[in-house]
């Protein structure tokens, strides 16, 4: 499928309301607003010869994703061939590459609502991507983690806004890995608009979020409400 395709769509007499928008990143995401204490171990983007953005946190490259997805995206479409065919096993292949820069709707404010206006979305609830590889590629880095997600959710408050007009309602990012700092941030983006939040889908680094250990650590700290924000 083409991101050009016009497809005739029925007047159903309302708006929508997409509960799974998403943009991608520049590379600046997590770096433009990273206090100085963590210049130097800030996730940042090295592009390699082939001009793809690699990520990398201080000077190791990350392990997960290893290029940022606004230069490596497949097409809108993309799973239609590995769906439709239950009995495939190729599992999702890129067979048609493009690049979050060449469509200004998926990286900025602005064209996204007028592509909602013609698409008929009321409103989106927008979910990142980089954003999720935070916590497992600096686990063992909690200051620097906590540095860098400050940072990202500043960025992403300047570039979409957390909740402007009630149509572009973003998740600014949280890890439930400190119970305090978690707290801090909930606390701050909250203040500045957030009406939800969005954490790693996954056990909390080696622990599920309900490991008795966690529980145990949040009530120390008089921080359960961090897990019912």
């Amino acid at each position: 499928m083409s991101t050009e395709t016009v497809v005739a769509r029925p007047d159903l007499g309302y708006e929508l309301i997409d509960a799974d928008h998403h943009y991608y990143e520049p590379y600046d995401c997590f770096s433009r607003f990273i206090e100085p204490a963590f210049a130097d171990r800030v996730i940042n983007v090295r592009v390699d010869q082939k001009g793809r953005g690699k990520l990398y946190f201080g000077d190791r490259q990350f392990r997960y994703m290893r290029v940022i997805q606004t230069d490596y995206i497949g097409a809108p479409g993309s799973l239609r061939t590995m769906l439709d065919n239950p009995d495939s096993t190729d599992g999702f292949v890129h067979r048609e590459l493009i690049r979050g820069w060449d469509y200004p709707d998926m990286m900025r404010r602005a064209p996204r609502l007028a592509k909602m206006d013609a698409e008929r979305v009321q409103a989106g609830l927008m979910l990142g991507t980089a954003m999720l590889q935070a916590e497992n590629e600096l686990h063992d880095d909690i200051p620097a983690l906590y540095a860098n997600i400050r940072s990202y959710n500043r960025w992403l408050d300047e570039e979409w806004g957390f909740n402007r007009d009630n149509r572009i309602i973003t998740a600014p990012m949280i890890s439930l890995t400190d119970a305090e700092l978690a707290i801090a941030e909930i606390d701050r983006v909250v203040a500045a608009g957030a009406r939800a939040v969005v954490m790693k889908p996954g056990p909390l680094w080696g622990r599920s979020p309900v490991d008795p250990s966690s529980r145990s650590s949040a009530a120390s700290t008089g921080s359960s409400r961090c897990c019912t924000t």
